[in-house]
């Protein structure tokens, strides 16, 4: 039987910029570019609530927290756990984040805190998208990214445009709760694991102070004999 040969790892060649990973056409380069400009303008104040002290470790900035959170919505990334692992191995993610790695503690708070702010920049992307021609038809597909299509903006009565909008909101508003949910479970199943481990490691110290208590006892009564 003939087998396609793969390459020896140590023949393996990457490219020297991880710019060269990602396509002219990819839509994290538009996620990129959108929310630095939407972002370009607002009051920092209303962004941060972290990172205003000179003392202490630096905030990330909100826009590289928003372009996380929209890639994860549209990529269907389902907790920030998940998120916060697509930050140190997907190609895409690494190259939208610029290298930068924050943990799920701080997506999940970022999410929480600017909520509205998150709803409201990935409403104006996918119209962004739409109007751009980006978009046409019911979807488009591209680097395993589909996003919903609004129908022909010509068809469209304001009521239904009113309607589209409404539904998206509604629908990203179902992923932000998702995303909530999925957190609150997996810090319980992470909190449980710990108390287990916590347990183990007191039933351990128990049995090893066992152990040390019946040596001299065991002296005493081999002496004894």
């Amino acid at each position: 039987m003939s087998l396609i040969k793969p390459i020896p790892r140590e023949q393996l060649m990457l490219p020297s910029s991880i710019d060269e990973y990602v396509s002219e056409d990819n839509i994290i380069r538009f996620i990129d570019a959108f929310v630095d400009k939407v972002l370009q303008h607002a009051p920092v104040e209303l962004l941060l609530k972290k990172g205003k002290s000179i003392e202490g470790r630096p905030s990330y900035s909100p826009n590289c927290l928003c372009k996380l959170l929209i890639y994860g919505y549209l990529n269907s990334v389902s907790s920030s756990r998940k998120l916060e692992k697509e930050t140190q191995r997907n190609l895409e993610v690494i190259w939208l984040m610029q290298n930068l790695t924050p943990d799920h503690w701080t997506i999940s708070d970022f999410r929480k805190d600017n909520k509205e702010l998150i709803k409201g920049i990935t409403i104006d992307f996918r119209k962004f998208l739409k109007d751009n021609g980006y978009i046409k038809g019911k979807s488009i597909s591209g680097d395993g990214t589909k996003v919903k299509a609004y129908a022909s903006r010509d068809a469209l009565s304001l009521k239904q445009i009113e309607k589209k909008l409404s539904s998206a909101e509604k629908e990203i508003e179902r992923y932000l709760s998702q995303l909530d949910e999925n957190d609150n479970v997996e810090d319980k199943q992470e909190d449980i694991l710990s108390n287990e481990e916590e347990l183990k490691s007191q039933i351990s110290f128990l049995e090893n102070q066992v152990e040390e208590l019946k040596s001299p006892k065991r002296r005493y009564w081999k002496n004894q004999v």
